[in-house]
């Protein structure tokens, strides 16, 4: 069965899951079936999905625990329109370290009127502990055959906002490695990486060892 057929069936018959993980790198199924669910759930179409109160989008990169924090007060409230409120979190595989428990604790204690929908293109670089809380369906596609360039490696690891620059460049390369080529030493290193990244929440933190640190991992 279709990922879309099932989604439809379910919704017919009031068993949608109260979380879901979209796979995948064939973003215009994806993009479909996320729009349909919104829909179906928000009575209103996709452009008025931002101006929904019931609809709350998380997308930043990386996802802090602060954005969860936002989702879990809202999801508190419950709906004010429909009978549910509904979640989107992007690029899931962008939340940050901190972020991951809270986000597990309220997997795991689901509000009776939340839907939780999350997006990546590699599920392998979701943390197995909230993958098992999703329900999960693929949409596969065609993968991207463009060369990922790692970013060049200076001699001295930078200062400042240069070893700012530096590890997001990183990052980003790391992300569409793990992304094309989800090996266990491309997810270990996006993974590092991303914790690096989440470090630079820290004022205090010295950011010539990020560097050091990100360097180490390319």
């Amino acid at each position: 069965m279709k990922p879309s057929e099932l989604i439809k069936r379910q919704l017919t018959k009031g068993i949608l899951p109260h979380a879901y993980l979209f796979s995948g790198t064939d973003e215009e199924a994806k993009t479909g079936a996320i729009e349909y669910i919104f829909s179906e759930l928000l009575n209103v179409e996709p452009a008025k999905f931002s101006l929904h109160p019931d609809f709350y989008q998380i997308e930043s990169d990386p996802i802090t625990i602060d954005d969860i924090r936002a989702l879990k007060m809202k999801a508190s409230v419950g709906p004010l329109l429909g009978k549910k409120c509904v979640f989107y979190i992007k690029k899931i595989e962008n939340l940050s370290w901190q972020a991951s428990p809270a986000l597990l604790k309220l997997l795991e204690e689901p509000g009776p009127n939340s839907f939780i929908l999350a997006s990546t293109e590699n599920a392998n670089s979701v943390l197995p502990t909230l993958k098992s809380r999703f329900a999960h369906l693929k949409f596969t596609g065609q993968t991207s055959s463009k060369k990922i360039e790692r970013p060049a490696i200076p001699k001295k690891a930078p200062e400042g906002d240069s070893a700012v620059q530096f590890l997001m460049e990183a990052l980003n390369y790391a992300r569409s490695l793990a992304k094309k080529e989800p090996t266990r030493e491309n997810v270990s290193r996006f993974s590092g990486l991303l914790k690096a990244a989440s470090a630079l929440q820290d004022p205090a933190v010295n950011k010539r060892l990020l560097a050091e640190y990100a360097i180490m991992l390319l």
